[in-house]
């Protein structure tokens, strides 16, 4: 794509698959750069459309649309791992433009059970899993983790979407006459008891040079991200480094790549799942690290140099997370950075968008970006 390692050819054309706030995001970054955002997604009014004149209208999910973007564009990314990952192998074929993360990557990671038995394969510390096609696999799941454990959908899933707790037998039953695994495979986890969630985001390019973003501790509220603080300190995070260096070069992972984990009283970190793309929990970095996660992104499947330094002694993050308001409002008096995602309609648990706050102390931050979310009406 350039002539040195290090340089960008202005005007690169790069394509994104889909139109929400993770492709506007990518886009915005890409502009900076002076590289030229192709969105496909299907409407002129979804986030990524409206900040680009480079807008084909179509879906990622259907096989011409796919073919006919690809032939437009230097290289595609995803905002999305779950488009259909034989389509995507099939454009990238036909056309001869690159696509990263691979095919073959999306196509093992947007399924829970390869992706669980990669990490496990990987020596990577998650939770004990096993398929479940039928009601009896959820009773040998209940036996087997001593009445409570985790049913996933092994597609789909995101922001708690497709995810069931089940704590005891009553949970149970109440599950089997909603929910029936033989129309929809999953997976059941051991549940792990976590003191706390953490994040960690890196990036890889295809030279193999790994970025990696602060630590993060995150709370969910209805298995969606509230708020996140950094950066986090933890005896564990050089050896789970070393860990996903090898894992991601194991599997030639190009692109930015997320990590949910579980950190337990004895203070190991165990991987939850794993999102390959931007994601939620590296919003902060557009103001608090030299090279956010979109930039990183950006640079990675360009195959250019990568760097994640801290740019700020500590940060915070609030989602904004809309409730049905028919015009939402933002306080007049905010201090910190807003990012409005520019969606047409607020729908309750809907992302409508984030605010970051930087400065010394993570927890006296936290406490203002609570304090002024109070005055979004979403």
């Amino acid at each position: 794509m350039g002539t040195k390692k290090n340089s960008l050819i202005f005007g690169t054309r790069i394509g994104l698959l889909g139109g929400g706030q993770l492709a506007r995001m990518l886009a915005l970054k890409g502009q900076e750069l002076g590289l030229e955002m192709h969105v496909l997604s299907p409407q002129a009014s979804d986030p990524a459309a409206q900040v680009t004149r480079h807008w084909h209208q179509g879906s990622p999910d259907h096989a011409e649309d796919l073919a006919s973007f690809f032939r437009q564009v230097d290289v595609v990314t995803v905002e999305s791992e779950f488009h259909e990952a034989t389509s995507l192998a099939s454009a990238e074929k036909s056309s001869g433009t690159k696509l990263f993360p691979s095919a073959q990557n999306l196509g093992t990671l947007q399924d829970r059970l390869p992706q669980k038995d990669l990490l496990k394969a990987s020596g990577l510390r998650t939770a004990p899993f096993f398929a479940v096609d039928t009601w009896a696999d959820m009773d040998r799941a209940f036996e087997a983790f001593k009445g409570a454990f985790v049913l996933k959908k092994r597609r789909g899933g995101y922001d708690g979407y497709g995810t069931f707790i089940v704590r005891s037998k009553k949970d149970l039953e109440r599950l089997k006459i909603s929910f029936d695994p033989t129309q929809s495979p999953c997976i059941a986890e051991a549940f792990v008891p976590f003191v706390r969630e953490l994040a960690l985001v890196v990036a890889r390019n295809p030279q193999g040079e790994i970025a990696v973003l602060p630590l993060v501790e995150t709370h969910q509220v209805d298995s969606r991200l509230d708020w996140l603080k950094g950066p986090v300190r933890h005896p564990g995070l050089k050896t789970l480094q070393k860990g996903l260096e090898k894992f991601l070069k194991k599997i030639d992972y190009v692109g930015t790549i997320a990590f949910e984990l579980f950190e337990t009283k004895d203070r190991l970190l165990w991987i939850n799942e794993v999102a390959p793309r931007v994601h939620n929990s590296g919003h902060y970095s557009l103001e608090a690290v030299e090279m956010d996660q979109f930039r990183l992104h950006l640079m990675a499947i360009l195959g250019k140099s990568l760097t994640a330094e801290l740019s700020v002694k500590a940060f915070a993050m609030t989602n904004l997370i809309g409730s049905g308001a028919a015009t939402p409002e933002a306080p007049e008096n905010l201090t910190g950075h807003l990012h409005w995602y520019g969606k047409n309609e607020s729908r309750k648990g809907r992302k409508m968008g984030h605010v970051t706050y930087v400065g010394a102390s993570s927890s006296a931050l936290l406490k203002k970006a609570l304090k002024e979310r109070k005055g979004f009406k979403l």
